[in-house]
């Protein structure tokens, strides 16, 4: 570990400074304002505690289970399990570490250009400013009846589904990775469990076997990391115009395109469609199809005031196998 790695007592306190309050705490029962209450003396001693967990690339296990308690949707029927929102619980002494970690951890990664999570001066606003005026263009008259065809793509379970061994491979081939470092993220992911806490009642503890944690703030840039290599058709589109555009923010992914003619338009988004059928299955990802969690895979053809074609056209994933929009 290098000498900028350590954790001073000064940056432990600082992020216990900016733990938001009144949060529920993991199965530990050890709440945030509990933590910002700690004396110097045990700050100190958490200090030396987190610089041996960075030392060693240890994850301790007692601090990997989680504590799972569901939340009603509004208007849902309470009799089915699909009507509660899961919300995981992790010890708030981990999620500190957690955080402190994230710091060193961000350097390291490396993320595509079209990423505007977890990237200083990048936002939610700044992706939709972008793709704003990638649309903003067919409502001019030097687009007259351009057609744009957009594929928002919905990811089923897409932190439950990464896959370990494949993220530690990615991480290593892609990023700049200390390899203590990449000893900590596979001691944090390998191991966990959980157990479901309904009013009074709690299940036996399960093992987790795949995914990033929920809960965790190391899971968004984990699963980014992991997506890093999402198919994109740079330099294979020398006889169009243009490229079909990828906005990515966290798990959500989307691609653009457009011509003057439809069809074009149409075939541009289909050839990168054709790439998304393998690289889902060697992710163990897939779709979500209509109706899952209310949530689908959504494609949509859009057209300048002028077009007369199927303006606002929406495909859900029904119109696509594995990613495949059907003709």
């Amino acid at each position: 570990m290098r000498g900028g790695d350590f954790i001073s007592p000064a940056e432990v306190r600082r992020t216990i400074m900016r733990l938001p309050s009144r949060k529920a705490p993991g199965y530990d029962g050890i709440t945030t304002t509990a933590i910002k209450q700690l004396p110097r003396r045990v700050i100190v001693a958490l200090t030396r505690l987190y610089n041996g967990i960075l030392r060693t690339g240890h994850f301790p296990t007692i601090w990997k289970q989680g504590r799972i308690i569901v939340l009603p949707k509004p208007g849902k029927d309470r009799r089915f399990p699909a009507s509660y929102r899961p919300i995981t619980l992790l010890p708030h002494i981990a999620k500190l570490f957690e955080k402190i970690t994230l710091n060193r951890v961000l350097p390291h990664v490396t993320l595509r250009e079209e990423q505007f999570g977890f990237r200083r001066g990048h936002s939610t606003t700044s992706q939709l400013a972008r793709l704003t005026r990638v649309l903003h263009l067919l409502s001019t008259e030097y687009n007259y009846e351009r057609t744009s065809v957009g594929v928002f793509l919905d990811i089923e379970k897409a932190f439950d589904r990464v896959w370990h061994s494949g993220l530690l491979y990615k991480m290593n081939q892609q990023t700049s990775f200390p390899p203590a470092m990449l000893r900590l993220v596979a001691s944090f992911l390998a191991d966990r469990s959980f157990y479901v806490c309904v009013e009074d009642a709690e299940s036996a503890v399960k093992p987790i076997r795949a995914g990033v944690p929920q809960g965790s703030c190391l899971s968004p840039i984990l699963y980014a990391a992991y997506t890093n290599d999402i198919p994109t058709l740079a330099g294979q589109l020398q006889e169009w115009e243009d490229d079909v555009e990828l906005a990515l923010y966290a798990d959500d992914s989307a691609y653009f395109t457009s011509s003057r003619r439809a069809h074009i338009a149409v075939a541009k988004m289909q050839r990168l469609l054709d790439l998304l059928p393998p690289w889902l299955d060697d992710s163990s990802f897939r779709n979500s199809r209509s109706g899952d969690s209310g949530e689908k895979t959504e494609g949509r053809r859009y057209c300048s005031r002028w077009c007369k074609e199927a303006q606002g056209e929406t495909h859900s994933s029904e119109d696509f196998r594995n990613g495949h929009q059907r003709n």
